[in-house]
């Protein structure tokens, strides 16, 4: 057999060993075996002539791409392919879940209580309803009352309201620039020049 013969027969193996790499789990052997074919087509085509080196190398720079690029697009749409790749949600999956999850931002500040021991996890009632509930922070028991502070993954992240961490009611408005200087007990800057 000629030289130009092996070497087109390399990249003829090369090529279906790549596409087979694809449809086989083979832990990356048969991808090594075809990186091999394609580099020994190369050398043998070298090693019959310049010009059947300089081919092969061509088809193997531009083919090889185009290979890869069709298996990336066909693979995910054959039996193995579907089983190892997540299908993409529908529309009434996405639409039920931003629902809930604006349903439940809405219960971010509100007050509740537990339902059943928390540790982390577990059931609260706020408003009459009852939640699933991950607490923050330390476990808390049945009938305490908790707090909801955010959502994640359609999920409460409840902490425990704790009477001694509760701060008093604020006596002075919550806008201290409407405030004058006098109010807020500031000696102006005059005063402290002399």
């Amino acid at each position: 057999m000629s030289p130009w013969l092996w070497s087109f027969s390399l990249l003829g193996l090369g090529a279906l060993l790549v596409v087979l790499e694809f449809f086989v789990p083979s832990a990356g052997v048969i991808g090594i075996t075809a990186a091999i074919c394609l580099v020994a087509a190369v050398v043998v085509g070298f090693l019959d002539s310049i010009t059947t080196g300089t081919i092969v190398l061509a088809i193997e720079v531009l083919g090889i791409p185009i290979i890869l690029t069709a298996m990336v697009r066909v693979w995910p749409h054959t039996p193995i392919g579907r089983r190892l790749f997540l299908r993409p949600p529908d529309e009434q999956e996405v639409t039920a879940y931003k629902e809930r999850e604006s349903a439940l931002q809405k219960l971010v500040g509100r007050r509740g209580v537990a339902k059943s021991p928390m540790m982390p996890s577990g059931l609260v009632t706020i408003e009459r309803r009852h939640y699933d509930a991950v607490a923050e922070g330390e476990a808390v028991e049945v009938g305490e009352p908790i707090v909801v502070r955010t959502v994640r993954m359609n999920r409460l992240i409840v902490r425990k309201v704790r009477p001694d961490l509760v701060p008093p009611p604020a006596t002075e408005p919550a806008d201290l620039l409407s405030r004058s200087i006098e109010e807020l007990g500031l000696s102006g800057i005059d005063d402290d020049r002399n």
